[in-house]
């Protein structure tokens, strides 16, 4: 199977220029693609057509394995990566590729006020309490 690339082509000042951003994972369904402003930064979720592992990526970087992943987002300065996961039971916060504690449940996060931090809240696994996640 051929190898797939998400490319940009930018025009500035009337010269074009092509940048290879990432490599799309073999036999991967793409979902949810979003490119920075600037041109330097895709983000999608891949996942496997016939089950197994889905993840997010950022550029080539791949983000940890998870049953299921949702769609990610660009914090307003678009420098901050954020997505919720689930493995098994447990649902997970990420923030730049930095899995948060697990969760029972939990709701779809916001940014706040300053479009920066990401906020959501999530009962914990023994379904006794309820916590706030403010990311960095």
């Amino acid at each position: 199977m051929p190898l797939l690339f998400w490319t940009l082509l930018v025009c500035q000042d009337d010269a074009f220029e092509t940048r290879k951003l990432s490599t799309i994972p073999d036999e991967a369904i793409v979902r949810h693609v979003k490119f920075s402003p600037d041109g330097k930064t895709v983000i999608y979720c891949a996942i496997p057509p016939r089950g197994g592992d889905a993840n997010v990526w950022r550029n080539d970087q791949k983000g940890d394995d998870f049953n299921s992943v949702e769609e990610a987002f660009f914090s307003s300065d678009w420098k901050t990566v954020v997505h919720r996961a689930r493995d098994g039971n447990e649902q997970y916060v990420v923030i730049d590729n930095k899995r948060g504690e697990p969760f029972e449940t939990m709701v779809p996060f916001i940014f706040a006020a300053d479009g920066k931090t990401p906020i959501c809240a999530g009962r914990d696994v023994s379904m006794r309490k309820w916590f706030v996640v403010v990311g960095e």
